[in-house]
């Protein structure tokens, strides 16, 4: 799993942000501060000049600014699963469970499309705020969920195509720079508040992969999505965001998911 601190570099980097000028300028150009290298080379080069102190500060959603090394303070929640939320006033879209039902992909990526437009304007007057915890492709399977809401619902081959539109729209067309980061949610199988952060999801594999998974593999290879966020819940007795199975066998080596993965926090 991508480390939060190389994600940062690599979220603010992949939107094309524009840093601040540090309050210090570095006499040195470091290889960082190169654009002519890639994303990660960059990253690598900034997180090996991070203290150990400095690492810990990107770990968590809203991350601090690195004055000296010429890092933007830069916040990971953001919603937009049927319009900007959170920033101000936006176009409210129908929501997600509506979507699915007009059956229509196409659709779906023009109306992210505008609704990532809207994300960009308040990141050019907030100067952050590009990274977006949305869509939810979760299974909609129990109807006592208080989320289903969020969802496509229980269908995964839709949900695939639903979401795959959503994340194509947000993340835009240029083929080096993200429009804005779209993140997938929450992986996997979960679909309980009340216990969430305790609960556990039980399943055969064949169950997880062929069911609870493969939306999240489809949209990953139909769309490249950039971000994943795990779940709250264990499976299997294990939690989502320390299941080396779920985050590791199945998102990158089966999967081929090359992006950052977004943790859920737990009370254990």
């Amino acid at each position: 799993v991508l480390s939060m601190a190389a994600a940062a570099v690599l979220a603010v980097g992949c939107v094309a942000v524009p840093l601040p000028a540090p309050q210090a300028e570095p006499e040195t150009t470091y290889p960082y501060q190169d654009t002519s290298r890639s994303f990660e080379e960059r990253a690598a080069d900034l997180v090996s000049r991070m203290t150990l102190e400095e690492k810990a500060s990107q770990l968590g959603n809203s991350t601090s600014a690195i004055s000296r090394l010429g890092v933007a303070k830069y916040d990971y929640w953001r919603e937009a699963l049927h319009g900007v939320a959170r920033q101000g006033a936006a176009t409210s879209f129908p929501y997600s469970i509506a979507m699915a039902a007009s059956w229509d992909p196409a659709m779906i990526e023009e109306i992210t499309d505008a609704v990532s437009d809207e994300a960009r304007a308040y990141a050019n007057d907030k100067g952050s705020y590009l990274s977006y915890w949305s869509p939810t492709i979760n299974m909609a399977r129990d109807p006592r969920w208080g989320r289903n809401h969020e969802t496509y619902g229980e269908d995964p081959y839709l949900t695939t195509q639903i979401g795959s539109g959503f994340v194509k729209g947000m993340q835009g067309t240029d083929e080096k720079y993200l429009k804005t980061i779209s993140t997938i949610k929450h992986f996997a199988a979960n679909n309980s508040e009340y216990n969430r952060h305790s609960g556990t999801s039980n399943m055969d594999d064949r169950t997880l992969r062929e069911y609870y998974t493969r939306a999240f593999k489809g949209v990953e290879r139909q769309a490249d999505v950039a971000s994943v966020m795990s779940s709250y819940n264990r499976i299997n007795g294990v939690p989502a965001s320390a299941n080396t199975y779920l985050l590791d066998t199945l998102l990158r080596k089966t999967f081929g998911f090359d992006g950052y993965v977004t943790s859920a926090n737990y009370d254990l």
